[in-house]
């Protein structure tokens, strides 16, 4: 049997102290109790956990096509009393994601027509945070940079975000 690809099959997740500074820069945001919070790539699920942990989100999505670690998050969010997390084994680009006010994409390894893509469903208003800068808004010159944010692949990256 043929094993099956994945685009941005590099892989990582954002470490504890990483998610709590994400929090720190976006406190306004993860303060909002009707807060939707998206992880597209989802991987393990860590981020979804520790931001259902240590916000007020309302609801939080994972969204991993990789069967393997999508049965790591299910598996990890049962070790838990977290309520407000669901996640789907799927293709994030199929998702209805239009009641999102935060979005984390790590699209560092994925293919640009994909970030791109991502763009385009996201909602107006949403907070977009992502791994690089997606070329279909480049030219906006909305961009900012964070501060590092400790993942587990990286302590010297920072994230970009945009509010759509």
């Amino acid at each position: 049997m043929e094993e099956q690809t994945f685009p941005g099959s590099v892989y990582g997740e954002i470490t504890i102290e990483g998610t709590k500074k994400l929090i720190e820069i976006f406190n306004k945001d993860f303060k909002n109790t009707d807060g939707v919070f998206y992880d597209l790539g989802s991987g393990n699920g860590d981020l979804c956990i520790n931001i259902s942990m240590l916000t007020n989100v309302s609801k939080v999505f994972g969204i991993e096509l990789h069967k393997e670690r999508y049965n790591t998050s299910v598996e990890s969010l049962s070790k838990t009393n977290l309520k407000n997390i669901t996640f789907l084994n799927c293709d994030f680009l199929n998702v209805d994601i239009s009641d999102a006010t935060i979005v984390f994409f790590a699209n560092e390894g994925m293919p640009r027509e994909i970030s791109d893509k991502v763009w385009d469903i996201i909602p107006k208003g949403c907070l977009f945070i992502c791994g690089r800068r997606c070329r279909a808004i480049e030219n906006r010159g909305k961009y900012f940079k964070t501060d590092n944010i400790e993942k587990t692949y990286t302590k010297t990256r920072g994230n970009w975000y945009i509010l759509k």
